[in-house]
């Protein structure tokens, strides 16, 4: 919806963080028009340049898919992938966007058709997203059968910062795709890499909430905060994840846009605009949690 991104900085102000993580995707993209790059990055630059804490950038498709984007990146935001530790715990980004991918044909005006009609009729919109993402197009781009490919170099600068913190009471990664739902070769080298560690992963670009127990291990997909909802299910929620680190690893709990409110009290004009989720009936409410529960 309109302005849940804003609500979401707004919230994370009343909640204080110590700094804040993303996993990518923070402008349409998808452009060859250098003016609407820029509109686009200040747009987001303004926003969250009212956010009282730090902020941590992901590279997602959206960012980086098309030559022109890729360079207001280099310019705008520098690094592809970085680690930082706070607190005796690792933070390491990494990037599911090094290996240059084709975008789909027509990316722009299916993008410009999208955004025509949410201005129109969000719920049309909607379902016309979800149909999409159905078209052998994008589910070769973005789809459960498009393998994120991890460039040699990122792997041996991710063993190498491995190497340097063995002693880290935790270490959570951050990256755009979840590329754990259908790994690569170069994917699996980075997951051995740190089986032997306590770690989570979280990731995005699905919109949809996904929670995986591998090995004992916890990888999380986080949804969305106003962004397109492109699956049908009960993972389709605009939120904040708050994770809170303790002696025995992170406490996470995922915060529904609509569920915060600042001292004044409810805005029911703002936080209405947020139920906007599919209803699902009870039999295909359990067919997705079967489902949920065999990947574990």
């Amino acid at each position: 919806p309109m302005g849940a991104y804003e609500r979401a900085i707004d919230q994370l102000n009343w909640l204080q963080p110590e700094f804040v993580m993303s996993v990518g995707d923070f402008v349409e993209g998808y452009t060859t028009v250098q003016k609407e790059m820029d509109e686009q990055w200040n747009e987001f630059e303004e926003i969250i340049g009212k956010l009282e804490m730090p902020f941590f950038y992901v590279r997602g498709n959206h960012d980086i898919n098309m030559p022109l984007t890729r360079k207001a990146w280099a310019e705008r935001r520098g690094p592809q992938y970085y680690h930082f530790k706070y607190k005796d715990v690792l933070f390491i980004v990494l990037d599911t966007e090094d290996a240059e991918r084709p975008t789909p044909e027509n990316m722009e005006e299916d993008i410009a058709t999208y955004n025509r009609l949410k201005k129109e009729d969000p719920k049309k919109a909607m379902a016309w997203m979800i149909e999409w993402m159905k078209t052998p197009e994008a589910q070769e781009a973005f789809g459960h059968d498009a393998k994120v490919e991890f460039p040699e170099k990122q792997i041996e600068w991710f063993e190498k910062v491995l190497e340097e913190n063995k002693d880290v009471r935790w270490t959570l990664l951050f990256m755009h795709e979840p590329c754990w739902d259908n790994p690569s070769d170069s994917f699996k080298k980075i997951d051995a890499a740190i089986q032997d560690r306590d770690f989570t992963f979280f990731a995005g670009h699905t919109h949809y909430y996904d929670y995986d127990l591998i090995n004992g291990h916890e990888y999380i997909t986080v949804a969305s905060a106003g962004a397109a909802f492109t699956h049908e299910g009960p993972g389709n929620v605009d939120h904040l994840t708050w994770v809170t680190m303790t002696e025995d690893g992170p406490k996470i709990a995922g915060i529904a846009l609509k569920g915060i409110f600042d001292r004044k009290g409810l805005d029911p004009k703002m936080f209405g605009a947020y139920d906007r989720a599919p209803q699902l009936g009870p039999t295909e409410a359990e067919n997705t949690q079967t489902q949920h529960d065999d990947k574990q």
